[in-house]
This record gives structure tokens, sequence and C-alpha cells, in this order.
């Protein structure tokens, strides 16, 4: 079974490789390929799956996704991706061991340096695909297979920990992220390695840290990676009042196709004014917020760019309450385990991902988030008892 996830690992990403580059179709070989996995895992051998809260935490986060759809009866594909996400989740726990765990994340390792390797020859002009890069505007495209730079960020910031794991070179891929202008790449891929040092190598934790904090300052500050927080932020502002208007969400979906009565958010580009307009009905809207001055162009949110505040608009304040149990029990479980390298890796990991999740939005990305439910199913595999 551990080729069959090797295969599911690498094609997900490398599914840009047919030229397929919209999230919908990546999405949709996302849907694909974890039907297949989990059908092909129902003829292997099974392994017990010990109760534990993590695994209740998730299938009460299930039953709140369904009541988020049932609200407007709009956007089942979110709650059939977290279906999907549990059954991946679930078929890792039945049908892989702890001896398999190296296997796969070397299987990424190679992936993280095909990425490398891919990157380096669209900077040279040319992409593997066969395409010749035409750069007109004095830019080369810096985003390897995964369409854009911010999403290379976020595979990198979740990759790199585990590799920490099996090998310390893991570290020779870092001068990659300079390439990704993603803040929330930055914060957690170096928290995580922090994290993991400490546990691991407490002297290169100290070592490690004046170095992390001056890069993240140097390719954070004032840069291209801030300016999009720096923008969003009357957003989340904004949001944040309505999931306190609204405690039991908006429903699936909801931020980018409002119902009648719901939210439609803009943005100035001129002096990035946050605009909100209220859907009247199926042609007009009036106006909410905003407006101050004659807007440059407006540009559409179609994300807020942070999970967090997207769970609770969406799905409910009450989400965020059963977020919190599973980060409790998470941790709880890492607190009590044996701190060797895999165990660790696969905490920071799972960091990484957290803190990516507050300025972009990976669980929307198939290509970066199907990765989320591996992550978590090696984490309670490895931190099981012996």
């Amino acid at each position: 079974m551990k080729w069959v996830f090797l295969t599911y690992i690498i094609l997900n990403p490398l599914f840009f490789w047919v030229g397929v580059e919209n999230r919908d179709a990546q999405q949709l070989f996302y849907q694909l390929s974890s039907v297949i996995l989990f059908s092909i895992g129902m003829f292997f051998n099974q392994r017990e799956v010990k109760q534990n809260p993590i695994n209740i935490c998730l299938g009460v986060m299930l039953i709140a996704f369904i009541g988020a759809w049932l609200r407007t009866t709009y956007g089942w594909e979110f709650a059939l991706n977290y279906l999907l996400g549990l059954l991946v989740y679930f078929t890792f726990l039945r049908t892989i061991k702890k001896d398999d765990i190296p296997f796969l994340i070397n299987g990424v390792a190679w992936l993280l340096i095909l990425a490398v390797v891919w990157q380096v020859s669209q900077m040279l002009g040319f992409d593997p695909r066969g395409t010749i890069i035409r750069n007109t505007t004095g830019r080369v495209g810096r985003n390897a297979f995964f369409f854009h730079a911010s999403s290379m960020g976020i595979y990198f910031a979740q990759g790199v920990p585990l590799l920490l794991g099996v090998t310390p070179f893991g570290l020779i891929l870092l001068p990659i992220m300079k390439f990704t202008e993603c803040s929330s790449a930055y914060l957690g891929l170096g928290v995580s390695i922090m994290f993991f040092y400490w546990f691991r190598k407490r002297i290169l934790f100290w070592i490690l840290l004046p170095i992390i904090l001056i890069s993240g300052v140097y390719l954070t500050y004032n840069r291209e990676a801030f300016t999009g927080i720096k923008m969003r932020l009357p957003l989340w502002g904004f949001m944040t009042q309505e999931i306190m208007k609204h405690p039991m969400g908006h429903g699936l979906d909801s931020f980018n196709n409002p119902v009648i009565g719901q939210n439609k958010y803009y943005v100035n580009a001129g002096n990035d004014e946050l605009i909100v307009l209220r859907k009247k009905n199926e042609k007009e809207f009036d106006l909410v917020k905003g407006f101050t001055q004659k807007p440059e162009q407006l540009h559409e949110y179609d994300n807020p760019h942070n999970e967090y505040l997207w769970l609770g608009y969406e799905v409910g304040l009450h989400a965020l309450i059963i977020l919190g149990f599973l980060f409790y029990f998470i941790w709880d479980r890492f607190r009590k385990c044996r701190k060797r390298p895999l165990e660790v890796a696969f905490m920071a990991s799972l960091i990484a991902f957290c803190l990516c999740s507050i300025g972009q939005f990976p669980i929307h990305l198939a290509r970066v988030g199907y990765m989320l439910p591996i992550i978590l199913g090696g984490f309670v595999i490895m931190t099981e008892e012996d």
C-alpha cells in the first residue's frame, strides 16, 4: 500500500504536468485520486484504528461541515473534499505501518528536489513540459509545477520539516523559499525548523535562530510577501465582526458566492480600501462599506486568505471551537510521546501547515492541501504507544 500512497503523493501536484493548472481541475483530480486510493486500500490488510479524541474531533467537524452545507445547499464540494480527506486519513491509519513512513518521506524529498530542478529550468527560460517561457515583463515564472509561487512555498514549508526527520540535508532546500513571496510560508517553515531543533538538537536551535530571524525579516519587510497581508487586514477585521454577528456561520461557499442578504467583498486597488456590498437580489447589491474615493480598479476577494476566519465565517464559531479541541488533543498526544526524529518532524510539519493557514488558504488548494490527511495520519501512527 505504501506504493499506492507514494503514487498519490507524487501525482497530485504533478497533475500540472498535463497542462491543467486551474484550481477546479486540480480539485477534481484530488477527488478522483482519493476515491481510487480509498478503494484500493480496501483490498489490503487492515490495521486496527485505535479510538482517540483526534478522530472524534474530526468526525464532529464533518457534522459541522454538513450542517453548514445544509444552510444554503451551496458549496457541497467543500464538504465532499473534507469527507475525502477523512477517507484518505483513515486509509493511511489502516494500511500504513511505521516502517513505511521513511519510504514515503523519501518520496516527498524527491518531489521537492524535482521542484527545485523545475524551478531552475524555468529561470533559465524553459519549462520541462516543453514550453519556452517568453519573458516580456522582466520576470520569469518562479513556481515550478505548483502554478503559483505561494503554493510552492506552502508545500516546501510542510515538506522540509518532514525531511529533517530522516536527514539533516533537508536544510539545503531552504534557498528556494526566496522565490515564493509568501510571508505565511516563511513563518511556517521558520517556526517548524526551530521547533524541530528545539527538541532534537538544541545547539542547532540557537545557531539557526538569528539566521532564520534575519532571513525572515529580509524576505518579508516591505516586500510583496507582506503587502498582501497588510491589504487584507481590514477584511479580516470585518469578517471577525460578521462571525460574532452570525456565530452559526453563513454556509459553505458563502464568502465567494453569497446568497441574498449576504456580503460580497472587494478591494480598491488604488488605496487598499475594503469595499463591502450586500446582495439585494440576483442582480443588485447595496453598499455596506467603502467607496470613500473613486476606485482605480476593483479586485474581488474569492477567499479571505485565512483558513481560520474562513472556517468561522462559513461553517460557524462552533467549528473554531472544535478546531481548538483538535489542536489541544494533537499537542497533548505529542507532549506524551517520545521525542524521536519522526515524531517531532510530523508535529513540526503540522505546525507549519497551521501557520501557513494564517495568511493563505492551503486547504482550498488541492495541490498542497492533499498532504494534510497524510501528515496527520503519519503523526498519529508515529506517536502510537509501542
